[in-house]
């Protein structure tokens, strides 16, 4: 079951995800040209494991691949509906989106129209079974997310590519905002009107595909029952949301296409969602992709007037693979951040299933967890000292532990629904005046306790 917690918290976050997508768009339309997004950080590469073990895993995901088992998953139809029809009525947007060397002269689709399409939810039957489901070799970050006439465009630094969309343009990431492996926002504008595509990586598994730890709550139900509530989770202003399993592309990429029965803006704004989806990566993770539409044309439609803008999302989205690039999710040491003007950086010993995402002067290690099962992360930055532990929650309670091999106190907060925050400051030397700060936030008590063994195994050594 997808918790009231994550269901309440995204609730309080439409908000800003609202201001976000309209801050993306109006910083797009409002540029001349605009400018490439900066290359984005090298990703954090795994070594071999010191003498010490790595921390032990509180809660382990075991490979279980139940995909072919009878009642688990429904039939997937294709995302484009009704073959070639021409570039769907959206304003402005569908000659910009979908002209020449655009996705649909790129990715032509000729399938028959389906006669129908099966909805899953939460009345879909739930099977057993095993098998192996291994995770793809890691392979070199590809260059930063740019569009061409003739390439397609790499989302989430080559996790998965679009395209070509040739008048795409990437927003640089905001200042102490995500990584560009953490979320890409690309922007197609037309006279005063635009599309904006935001990705997010979303750290979590495919329930069909790995199972948690047999007392783990909630326990995930199949991809086809959970899927529906996250999106509708992330999404709690849509009143009406039609999703489906849908397939992409010749490589039938499995997704589930959130539609909005009438895309609309709310009252007074001037964006409107067109279309949601959330796709099982190759690898057993999973990633989100929303399309959003900008302009006069949204703020006065009314009833299905934007519906042909869903049908461009569409033609956009089926041009949607998997990328090069694959995640590291063995267990080991975690190269983590380098200490400005010295020849030391921060390591730290991981279990299963653990990724590091590295920005500028920070790292986010984000453990891995089936869907409706949301572990959260440990945030390492290096700097000045500063105090980052959450302040709506009040203060937390001292306790005793470790940080860079030395005797600290640990902040400590346990929520009573579950999971809480641990903060600690220290110095990289002791007296020095540059700090590791370590925040760790999640919603699973038991992840508290396992994310604590790990940042406790965080240490400064010489680089290698």
């Amino acid at each position: 079951m997808f918790g009231r917690d994550v269901i309440a918290l995204s609730s309080r976050n439409e908000a800003l995800r609202s201001s976000l997508v309209l801050a993306i768009l109006a910083t797009a339309l409002a540029a001349c040209g605009g400018r490439a997004a900066p290359k984005p950080a090298a990703a954090p590469q795994a070594s071999a494991a010191p003498d010490d073990a790595v921390p032990e895993a509180l809660a382990a995901n075991a490979e279980r691949d139940r995909r072919g088992d009878a009642g688990v998953r429904a039939a997937a139809k294709p995302l484009v509906q009704g073959g070639e029809r021409g570039i769907p009525r959206c304003g402005k947007l569908g000659p910009a989106v979908l002209g020449k060397g655009s996705a649909r002269a790129a990715a032509p689709q000729t399938e028959a129209p389906p006669s129908g399409v099966k909805k899953v939810g939460k009345g879909s039957k739930r099977g057993r079974g095993r098998g192996n489901a291994t995770a793809a070799a890691p392979a070199p970050a590809p260059a930063p997310e740019q569009s061409s006439t003739d390439a397609p465009v790499d989302l989430l630094s080559g996790r998965l590519r679009l395209g070509p969309l040739p008048r795409s343009r990437a927003l640089p990431p905001p200042k102490d905002g995500p990584t560009l492996e953490e979320e890409s926002r690309l922007v197609v504008d037309a006279g005063g009107e635009g599309l904006a595509i935001v990705t997010k990586e979303l750290f979590q598994l495919d329930p069909d595909r790995y199972a948690p730890e047999p007392d783990a709550k909630p326990t995930p139900g199949t991809l086809d029952e959970e899927a529906p509530k996250f999106l509708k989770a992330t999404f709690p202003n849509e009143e009406s949301l039609e999703i489906t399993p849908v397939e992409i592309g010749e490589a039938k990429l499995r997704a589930y296409a959130a539609r909005p029965k009438e895309p609309n803006a709310p009252p007074g704004q001037d964006v409107a969602l067109a279309l949601a989806l959330l796709v099982a990566h190759p690898d057993g993770t999973l990633q989100s992709v929303a399309f959003h539409v900008k302009g006069e044309m949204v703020r006065v439609a009314t009833g299905n007037a934007l519906v042909g803008c869903t049908r461009l999302a569409e033609k956009v989205a089926r041009t949607i693979t998997s990328g090069p690039r694959a995640l590291e999710r063995s267990a080991g040491t975690r190269h983590l951040l380098g200490v400005p003007g010295g020849d030391k950086e921060l390591v730290a010993r991981v279990p299963d299933d653990y990724v590091a995402v590295k920005g500028e002067d920070f790292v986010r290690l984000y453990k891995l967890r089936p869907l409706s099962l949301y572990a959260g992360n440990v945030a390492v930055a290096v700097g000045p000292k500063k105090d980052s532990r959450p302040t709506e929650d009040g203060g937390g309670d001292a306790v005793p532990g470790k940080l860079l091999g030395r005797d600290v106190t640990w902040q400590k907060k346990t929520l009573p629904k579950g999971g809480g925050w641990l903060h600690a400051s220290e110095p990289l030397e002791p007296g020095g005046a540059t700090f590791a700060d370590v925040l760790v936030k999640t919603r699973q008590a038991k992840m508290l306790d396992e994310m604590q063994k790990v940042a406790e195994t965080i240490a400064l050594v010489p680089r290698p």
